[in-house]
């Protein structure tokens, strides 16, 4: 079966996730940095992702980090492997795709998702598997600045999540930029809060606010 958390923080909503999935997270998992392995990053600005580790570890998951920069296609089939849960973390959705599609990463995922692979995503994580990713186009981060010439992507859920919604410091980026982007496009769109993530089973799909359980 068919298994995705996709989250806009999911520091936030990490206990719900691990209610759901009960002694599964237990199971070996992976922590894929790789949206953050685009540039340098200041302490203050990790703290997001240092929260994000706290409360998955709080939640009972049990990670180890990984990065797909520079890894063969051979070294992803033989490194992962062995996990049955993946968390792919937030930051920079086409630093992503790009290292994704250099060694098949993404191609890796869609196969190991079919067939039973438990798949976390916050914000950039979860934008990837979407039909495209240019909704998450901004300042310093599009097709162009990681040398993409598609915004494509993986394609295992046929909509598109907006994440951060109703953050204040993301409304001049939403208002100016990403917006815009949103309404030419013909996939569905999910505005997602840092307090709500989309639960996928199959092809069957939900909204899911922590706010409200």
């Amino acid at each position: 079966m068919k298994r995705l958390f996709l989250t806009s923080q999911v520091q936030f909503v990490a206990a719900s996730i691990a209610k759901k999935l009960g002694d599964d997270t237990k199971k070996p998992g992976v922590f894929i940095t790789t949206p953050l392995s685009g540039r340098k990053h200041t302490a203050e600005e990790l703290e997001w992702h240092n929260e994000n580790r706290r409360q998955l570890k709080n939640s009972g998951f049990n990670f180890v980090d990984y990065d797909i920069t520079g890894k063969t296609s051979a070294d992803i089939v033989h490194d992962l492997g062995k996990y049955e849960i993946m968390y792919v973390e937030g930051g920079n959705p086409f630093n992503m795709l790009k290292h994704s599609l250099e060694n098949k990463f993404s191609s890796y995922v869609t196969e190991r998702i079919n067939n039973g692979l438990i798949y976390i995503g916050t914000s950039a994580g979860s934008i990837i598997v979407g039909p495209d990713i240019r909704t998450a186009e901004r300042a310093g981060h599009s097709a162009a600045d990681s040398g993409l010439s598609s915004t494509a992507s993986y394609g295992i859920v046929n909509f598109a999540i907006l994440p951060h919604w109703g953050n204040a410091d993301k409304r001049k980026t939403y208002m100016e930029t990403k917006l815009p982007i949103a309404y030419t496009v013909s996939y569905p769109i999910i505005p997602l809060t840092d307090t709500q993530y989309v639960e996928v089973r199959d092809d069957w799909y939900r909204i899911v606010d922590v706010t409200k359980e």
